[in-house]
């Protein structure tokens, strides 16, 4: 298994993914879904924040989900382990049917914390490592590629 960002490219499988999931949880009298949640523009919305994951088996998508920080109303008033803490929630999770009952979507949360917490972790060095380049007159940016260091900044850097 395979797990990376939705591309645009993929709304047509996950679409028939949602379909088929659908009607399963249906025969077995599950109503959670329907035809109007989630729909297409939901999922598109995902991708276009980055937030909308697959997971690909043998060529074919078969688990989606968003991970984002929307929370809602219900959990509000939860009385967390760790209320001052980023979080992130798991949304619209979805196994395609003909891969269900495989662990699949168990599998990856172990993963998605241990990312998680990397990205977190990263985020955090990131800043700390700023702050010292920042005392020596260095700009640090960082773009989609990785991080450059220019030496001897602006005059009006600091």
């Amino acid at each position: 298994m395979v797990y990376r960002l939705a591309a645009d490219s993929d709304i047509d499988d996950i679409c028939k993914l949602i379909k088929a999931a659908i009607c399963n949880m249906e025969k077995q009298d599950i109503f959670q879904w329907d035809d109007v949640y989630p729909e297409k523009e939901d999922f598109l919305a995902d991708i276009q924040k980055q937030q909308l994951y697959v997971g690909v088996l043998d060529d074919d998508i078969a688990v989606v989900y968003a991970v984002n920080e929307e929370c809602d109303k219900a959990y509000e008033n939860g009385r967390w382990k760790y209320p001052d803490c980023k979080y992130r929630i798991i949304h619209r999770l979805c196994v395609e049917p003909i891969y269900q009952n495989r662990g699949i979507a168990k599998i990856h949360f172990p993963i998605l914390r241990k990312n998680y917490i990397n990205r977190m972790l990263a985020q955090y060095v990131l800043m700390y490592l700023a702050r010292i380049l920042l005392h020596y007159r260095c700009i640090l940016t960082q773009d989609m590629k990785g991080l450059d260091l220019q030496i001897g900044g602006r005059e009006d850097f600091i």
